[in-house]
């Protein structure tokens, strides 16, 4: 799933751009290349996220998660008032990309901290 937005959106974004909404959308294909790649992060932070629920690391989360939207805020007040939609679909990139490092760093702590093993369902 991951790639295979990216890959349409690079092969056809244009033109279905212009074709689901005006074809002056198809100007910012490359923002919307971007943003396929964007999510291809959030799909893997996403995925992560899951497996922090299951290490029942969840003030870990609220820490990733607050990171990541720092990230967020603070890419948004730089990049798009110079950049745009195109700085938007940037910052959007950064954060995803925060959070899923964020997330898969509070699995390996997880997977790796042999002296407080994950509790069992009992």
């Amino acid at each position: 799933v991951c790639s295979s937005d990216l890959i349409v959106a690079a092969a056809l974004g244009r033109q279905l751009l212009a074709i689901l909404y005006k074809p002056e959308y198809g100007s910012h294909s490359s923002t919307f290349t971007l943003i396929a790649g964007a999510a291809s992060f959030g799909y893997i932070a996403s995925f992560l996220g899951y497996g922090m629920t299951a290490a029942l690391r969840y003030r870990a989360q609220l820490y990733v998660i607050g990171l990541s939207t720092l990230a967020l805020v603070g890419c948004c007040s730089r990049l798009v008032p110079r950049y745009g939609p195109y700085g938007a679909a940037m910052s959007t990139m950064i954060s995803n990309i925060v959070l899923a490092a964020g997330s898969g760093f509070v699995i390996w702590s997880a997977i790796s901290d042999s002296r407080q093993p994950i509790p069992a369902w009992e």
